[in-house]
Parts: structure tokens; sequence; C-alpha cells
């Protein structure tokens, strides 16, 4: 069953395995679609995209998704990150670039895709690929290695078209050079806030009121409603009377013995003297002789978090080089050999690898251990149990469901199998469903628009049930009269009299201390606070001014000769006016010293812009077809 095997990758193990090989399961209905929701969603070229390739990448993003928002992801959030596109899109993308590549030729040798494959850490044993264990991972995930590797076929042929793609592009050296003298100019800037708040509120005439309403209508529209009633087959309700024998604990134990292998670890500190990869001999021996120094300072008993502080150069410097614990496979050779080489409190000598001089501390060493069968009986029981619970609810629910969908009487059939019919109140497709969890609230949400009239929903499967939905009422979105939203409509024309009230006050000062270039007489004189910067670059936040890109962009294109921007800037509902007090160029050997990590970001994103205008022409020129657009359509 796809959910125990989701169920099972809460292991660390599985979930490296999934995202090394970007797959998620979520079921959306097994076999039991509806006939406009089967079969073909769209097409490229002649090649259909079933709805099959369409929920496998669908999870795929949903994952993703849920992963970087985490609680956040909310029906808000879903409705703007609109999903189901990004899915399709995807798929066409990825279809355009494998016609094209098979059209130049291209092909994956077996070396390439053994090698690749044998490069994933999930599928690795002590440092070594294991054919047991891939195979058993797979077998898991319920995919063969044939079916596996015909998707990491596919990825390294898309990996090698975009190299046919992006391999000219190039970056000079100048081009280097401004781009690391952009990133390390500094500018120190004066500036004035005008805020709304400060505005007293003005009289508002009901006409005023009125006009305001008639051409902001749009923004009062209350969105359409809809309720729904469901059926809930929770996985807990199914547990009863499941009986887990000791063989069957010893089969799962045995099966999964990786499950309960914690393999050797370290928990370690390291120092690092960064060097690029094409580091003259000079460079190097310069680098190593300031880590031999900080290694006597770490050998004399000084904290070696501190010296990591103060001399690392690595991402770990501020959490004074901290790595935390890790296991063989996770870092680069060298490195590997060494902290693995030492006992717990030991410093290591000075460690060569791609990335500079390394001094490593390693604070605790943990044997591999495996966790006895005694010792794990009762988790084993507990999931074999969750298993079975899971199993029996989805055959339950399933069941149910294939007699709702051939009656599509939701009502009718649960009274034949004496079930209680839940019903939600009028929600909207951005509002929490009452009932469920937020996560949950987002899938049941998603299914419940996409129902037509009386159409019963596939199987939905939530954290810990599966459901049946069927839409009952529905209120169609509508723009209500002024007397129902007036205190609304007030509120929100006083907001904006008071920030044109705002922005002209800011203008007149900006106009001000631009033609008698007095800055400070005219913000003394207006009895406004003057405020300073002090130096920043364009990376760094403002405190006082918080998140405000418009401002950034204006300060850096001052100048002496121009010290005021052409405009006021609005930056979190208020409006600044500033002037350059003072620019600072970098030194030349700074930006010498940052060539090569400018080079490499400018090579970056000029590579990811070749590669996405040559996509977009490739798409453009294909003929893609959407057979279920109304599916597609958010």
């Amino acid at each position: 069953m796809l959910r125990i095997m989701r169920k099972q990758t809460q292991s660390l193990f599985i979930r490296i395995l999934l995202g090394a090989i970007v797959i998620v399961f979520v079921f959306w209905g097994v076999g039991s679609f509806k006939e406009e929701r089967a079969g073909r969603l769209a097409g490229v070229n002649g090649r259909v995209i079933t709805f099959d390739e369409f929920r496998d990448s669908y999870n795929d993003l949903l994952e993703l998704y849920r992963r970087q928002y985490g609680d956040h992801l909310d029906n808000n959030v879903m409705k703007a990150l609109n999903i189901k596109h990004q899915a399709v899109d995807r798929l066409i993308s990825q279809y355009v670039i494998l016609q094209e590549a098979e059209d130049l030729g291209l092909v994956v040798t077996k070396d390439e895709l053994v090698g690749a494959i044998q490069e994933i850490p999930a599928f690795k044993n002590n440092g070594r690929f294991d054919q047991n264990a891939y195979v058993k991972a797979l077998g898991r995930l319920g995919m063969t290695p044939e079916t596996y590797e015909e998707r990491v076929r596919r990825d390294i042929l898309i990996s090698k078209m975009q190299g046919v793609i992006v391999d000219t592009v190039k970056v000079s050296e100048a081009e280097a050079l401004e781009a690391a003298r952009k990133d390390n100019e500094m500018v120190d800037i004066d500036f004035v806030v005008f805020s709304p708040s400060t505005q007293e509120d003005p009289e508002l005439a009901a006409e005023d009121v009125e006009a305001y309403y008639s051409t902001h209508k749009d923004r009062y529209e209350t969105p359409m409603k809809i309720k729904v009633c469901y059926l809930a087959f929770p996985f807990k309700a199914f547990e009863k009377g499941i009986t887990v024998t000791e063989d069957e604990i010893g089969n799962y134990y045995e099966l999964n013995t990786e499950e309960f292998s914690t393999p050797k670890s370290v928990k370690a500190r390291h120092i690092l003297f960064m060097l690029p990869e094409d580091a003259s001999p000079e460079q190097v021996e310069e680098a190593r002789k300031r880590a031999a120094d900080c290694l006597e300072k770490a050998r004399g008993e000084e904290d070696f978090a501190a010296l990591a502080r103060k001399y690392s150069e690595g991402p770990t410097k501020d959490r004074g080089g901290d790595l935390g614990t890790f296991s063989p496979g996770r870092m680069v050779k060298p490195f590997e050999d060494a902290a693995f080489s030492l006992s717990a409190g030991e410093i290591s000598d000075l460690v060569r690898t791609k990335f500079g001089w390394h001094i490593i501390k390693v604070e605790e060493l943990n044997e591999a251990r495996q966790t006895p069968l005694d010792e794990a009986k009762e988790n084993i029981r507990r999931t074999l149990t969750e298993e079975r619970a899971m199993a029996d609810a989805f055959e339950e629910a399933n069941k149910i469901y294939e007699e709702c969908a051939s009656a599509w009487a939701m009502v009718d059939v649960a009274a034949d199998y004496k079930l209680q019919v839940e019903s939600t109140p009028f929600f909207a497709a951005n509002e929490q469903v009452p009932g469920f969890k937020p996560n949950d609230s987002v899938r049941i949400s998603e299914e419940a628009f996409a129902l037509q009239g009386d159409e019963v929903s596939p199987l939905v499967e939530l954290e810990d049930q599966y459901c049946i939905l069927q839409q009952i009422e529905k209120k169609d979105a509508e723009i209500p009269d002024l007397k129902d939203v007036e205190e609304r409509v007030r509120k929100d024309l006083l907001k904006e009299e008071k920030r044109q009230l705002t922005r002209k006050a800011a203008e007149e000062f900006l106009a001000a201390a631009k033609e008698e270039n007095a800055f400070d007489k005219s913000a003394k004189k207006q009895g406004l606070t003057l405020k300073n910067t002090g130096f920043f670059k364009k990376g760094d936040a403002i405190p006082e001014l918080g998140n405000a890109p418009s401002f950034l962009r204006a300060a850096f294109l001052l100048s002496a000769e121009q010290p005021f921007p052409e405009a006021v800037v609005e930056a979190n509902g208020k409006y600044i006016v500033f002037r350059l007090k003072e620019k600072k160029e970098a030194e030349k050997e700074v930006l010498l010293s940052q060539k090569e990590s400018v080079t490499n970001r400018i090579l970056g994103q000029k590579r990811q812009a070749v590669f996405s205008e040559w996509l977009s022409a490739l798409k453009e020129q294909a003929e893609i077809v959407y057979y279920q657009q109304d599916f597609l359509d958010p």
C-alpha cells in the first residue's frame, strides 16, 4: 500500500532516498478516477501526459512546498503557488527537452547510468554502493530497478541537454570585477521618514465614500463558498482486533535490519582556511601557514570554538565550527578519513581538501550499533498495527467510494452501511476548512472545489484518515451593497487619503531640499527627525527601514553630482526622502580576491537565463494541447 510505504519513510534512510529520487506517492484515488479525470491530461508534440504522470509531478512539488513552508502552507499560499499549473508545466518542459536531446542524438551510456546511481548516498553501505540496499530501498517504494533507472536515465539526458545549451556561456574578467565592485560599494545616507500615522484624519464626505466604493467594488467581493458532506475513515478506528504475532515481528526485523542500524558517527568542529580551486602554490602555502599557527593555538588548549569563530572562513564560523554529528559518506574523503581516525577530544593535523586547509576536533565518537530485537519489538508491533489499520481503512473506504461514485449518492450509501455522514459549514478556497488540520485542509479544499455538481470526490488521503467528499451547496461570489461594507470602505478611503497627504508632504520636502540644497535645515524647520544609515552595502538591511528594496536601489544610484533621488521612495507604507552623505569604493585587492566567487555566481545566473530563454522558445514552438482545462484552472 502506498500509504504504508509513505509511513515507513519516516526513517532518515528513506527520507534521504526520497530526496535522492524526488518521488512522493500520495493517493488521488486508486482505480477510481471519474472518466473525466482519467487518461489524458495534456499533450506535447504528440506525446500524451497522463494523470498518473501529473499526480507524481504534483506530489513532488507538494512535498517540496510542505518542507519549505511547514504549517504556513495554507490555502492562500496554495492558491498563489498554483501547483497544478506548475506540475503540468514541469512535465511539458521535461518532454520538450527530452525530445530535443533525442533529436540531437544525445544518449546516456550504461557506465554513466551506473555511476550516477552508485553515487547516491541512500544506496551506500559504509560509503560503498550496496546492491541489496538498492533493490530493497526501491522495493519498499513499490518501484523496480528498471523503472527507477529509466527515471535516472531521463534526468541525466536532461542534464546533458542543459550542458549543450549553456556550456558556451562565459563571464569576462571585466564583467566579474564590475560585479564585485557593485557588491562592495558602500553608501552612507541621511534620511527623513514621512508616516501616514502622523496625519490627522480628514473629513470624508458621503459622495467621496460612494465614489471610492464604485471605483473599488471588486475589492469587497465575497468569494465563492461551498459546503460539503464527507465520510471519514480514521486509521485509528481500524486498529481494533488487529493482532501482530511474534513471527511477524521477527520477520519485519530481519527484512528491515538497516532501520535498526545506527552507523558509526562523530560529532566534530572544524576551522577552515579556504582556498579557490585554482589556488596557486603560493596561495596554498600562505593558507597552510595561517592554519598551522591556528593549530598551535588549538593544541595549546585555547578554546576551539572561540578559535573557529575568530579564524575560520567557512560557513560554520558563527557556530564555532560546529558540524554536528555525521556518519561515513557525508563528508569529502580526506576530511572523513581524518575525522574517523581521531578519538574523542583529539585534534587532527592539518587536512587538505578541495575547500582548503582544515583543523578538526572530534568531540564525540559513537560506535555503530544494532538495536536488539527485544528493544525494537514494541515499535515494530506499533508499525505493523498501523500499517494493517491503514490497509483496512483503504480497503473499506475504496469499497464505499466505488458505490458512492456509481450512485452519486453518498448519504444513501452511508445509510446502507450505517456510516455517519459529516458536513462542513460554508468555506472559501482560501479559508481553513473547519474540522481538519491545516495541511489536511489544503487537500480537502482543493479536492472540494474541483467537484462538479453532485460528483463524489476520489479517495482523499489525509494525515491520519481517508475521506470521500460530495458538494451539497454552493454560494457564488458576489459584490455586497455599500451599506453592508460601508465601515470597511470608509476605513480604506481614510487610509488612502492619509497616504496621499503624506506623499504630497514628502514630495514638497524633497523639492525644497533640492532647490535650496538645505536638507538639514528643511528637516529642522519642519520638526522632522534627521536619521543616518551609516555605511552599508547593497545586500544589507537598514534597521530603521526594514525590507526596503526600492530604497536600496535608489540609494546606490546617487552620486556626489546627484545626491538626491529623482522621487520620494515608498517603503513599508512610509515615504522616505534622503540624500547621499558619502560613497566608498572597495580596494582593488578586495575585488581581485572575490573575482572567482563572483565569476561563478554570475556564470550560474547567465546560464540559468540562457537556458530559461531557450526552453521558453522551445515551448512556444511546441504543439501543446490541454485535454482537461477545467481541471487545471486554479
